[in-house]
């Protein structure tokens, strides 16, 4: 007897009690030669074609995760959105597939080899998703942007100040998450801005404006979720994160002027041509590691060896630090690429090369030049979707802060070269197009207002008050962030722009009392 025989003969016989082993073997037998070569169960082709599913979606779904999060009408969580409709179009292209070409032998064993693949790529997933399950009911969920209890020293020519991580991983003093009614608090959600990248943890808008608003007889505590490099997306996650933990009265988002709704733009701006391919494939697993994370936090917690949610490392010596970045951008520029660097100013140059200023601001300048003139027209296509993307992720922070009974708004964050003629001209040394209009232009602030109204959030903004102030003193020369002065008159207008709704809340508290 055949080996096929002999599985068609075990199938027959178990076929009352186990269909699903009838329908294995009676597909193994007509289709001879596909997913089970031998005519047998092949685990190892079953484990090839789950790895290949699970690169597939991985792959693609950065992709459908960027168009699909641009329409307002996506629900929360496109990573999952983004994977459901991956498989469902797969189906259907199978099945479509299978409608026109049945009676080809060929085509129906591609589209049972297709079937296998997509039920294995579903097996994968889900015992990814049961593993990162348990593990999640084992470890505790913590490090929500950095690695907890971390300390780092950040030496620059223009700063230098220590962060401190507190145990749940975010700058500032551990958090007391006892329940109780007489503070009110307020999460801070942001970016490097919001940090308080180059200055003392005493010297941060949030902390100043907590003290602001306690001296003025309130009880405050304002937790500072900032990021350095975050964008909306990242403010979705850490809401969806924290919230549940810190039980926040208030939650403000922190939107920076003219770059988070960039960063969250259709990437027409990643001129992949100025850059070696070598940047480019690094890129991809880079994304595709962190989708990973996000899907499955536990199990990268385990397989990556990082944090669970919090994978940004506080560094040491940024100095040191910035000269290696540095050199790593500029082995990676192609021709063009040099080209363009050696047209800007040789001062920035050497700054460049000698770690005493962000790498970052030169790699921007070479690759997107025009970077800050790019959502100068609201109605532009791709801004439309940028504002449609920020709205989007808007709206789910607002449905998170719904769920946990507290309010949102959107504080626009002023940006150097909207407001500071000096640092204007310092980054267009950098090699920055930018022009004069900006510092009196609106457009950057229509943009945020628009988005935060379409997710039905009140949004307030610092801009004109940082217009208004004659003296051009409120950012470093050359790093760009907020100084001393500048976190002092955003902590201003932030104490200014709450303290009604903190009044509010305590009268609303002592009503409830004498009832």
């Amino acid at each position: 007897m055949t080996v096929s025989r002999r599985w068609s003969s075990i199938a027959i016989k178990y076929n009352k009690k186990n269909a699903l082993s009838t329908l294995v073997f009676s597909v193994n037998e007509k289709f001879k030669g596909g997913v089970f070569p031998g005519n047998a169960l092949n685990w190892w082709h079953l484990t090839r074609y789950s790895i290949t599913g699970f690169i597939l979606l991985s792959t693609l779904m950065p992709l459908t995760n960027s168009v699909l999060h641009a329409r307002p009408s996506i629900p929360s969580d496109p990573l999952f959105v983004s994977l459901a409709v991956i498989l469902i179009l797969y189906i259907l292209s199978i099945l479509a597939l299978f409608a026109f070409f049945r009676r080809n032998a060929k085509v129906k064993k591609l589209v049972v080899n297709n079937i296998v693949l997509i039920a294995a790529t579903f097996i994968v997933l889900s015992g990814l998703k049961l593993a990162d399950f348990v593990l999640g009911m084992v470890i505790k969920e913590r490090d929500f942007i950095f690695t907890p209890n971390t300390t780092a020293l950040y030496d620059t020519p223009e700063f230098s100040y220590t962060a401190s991580i507190n145990y749940l991983g975010f700058r500032g003093p551990d958090p007391d998450l006892k329940k109780d009614s007489k503070t009110y608090k307020i999460l801070m959600l942001g970016d490097s801005f919001t940090f308080g990248w180059g200055l003392e943890f005493e010297d941060t808008w949030p902390w100043v404006a907590q003290n602001m608003l306690n001296e003025k007889g309130h009880n405050v505590r304002i937790y500072n979720l900032g990021g350095p490099g975050h964008h909306p997306m990242h403010y979705f996650y850490t809401a969806k994160r924290t919230l549940p933990h810190l039980k926040p009265d208030l939650v403000i988002v922190n939107i920076l002027q003219g770059n988070d709704l960039y960063q969250i733009a259709p990437k027409r701006f990643m001129q992949s041509r100025l850059l070696k391919g070598d940047d480019r494939t690094a890129s991809r697993l880079e994304q595709l590691t962190k989708y990973f994370k996000k899907l499955y936090p536990f199990v990268g917690y385990i397989l990556l060896s990082e944090g669970i949610f919090g994978n940004q490392d506080i560094e040491v010596g940024i100095t040191p630090q910035w000269q290696e970045q540095g050199r790593q951008i500029f082995d990676l520029f192609t021709i063009e690429a040099e080209n363009r660097f050696y047209q800007i100013d040789e001062r920035i140059q050497r700054m460049f090369f000698d770690g005493q200023l962000n790498p970052k601001f030169v790699y921007d300048a070479v690759l997107v030049p025009d970077r800050f003139l790019y959502h100068e027209n609201t109605n532009a296509r791709e801004t439309q979707r940028a504002i449609d993307q920020a709205s989007n992720y808007l709206r789910d922070i607002k449905g998170i802060a719904q769920e946990y009974d507290c309010e949102v708004i959107v504080s626009i964050v002023p940006y150097p070269p909207f407001i500071s003629p000096t640092s204007s001209k310092n980054m267009q040394l950098m090699g920055y197009i930018l022009n004069e209009n900006l510092l009196t232009s609106q457009a950057s602030v229509e943009a945020v207002l628009l988005a935060a109204e379409n997710a039905g959030i009140e949004c307030i903004s610092a801009v004109d008050r940082f217009r208004s102030i004659e003296e051009d003193n409120l950012y470093y020369d050359f790093d760009c962030h907020l100084n001393e002065a500048g976190a002092l008159e955003y902590a201003t207008f932030i104490a200014e722009s709450i303290e009604g709704r903190i009044t509010d809340s305590e009268i609303d508290i002592a009503d409830q009392r004498q009832e």
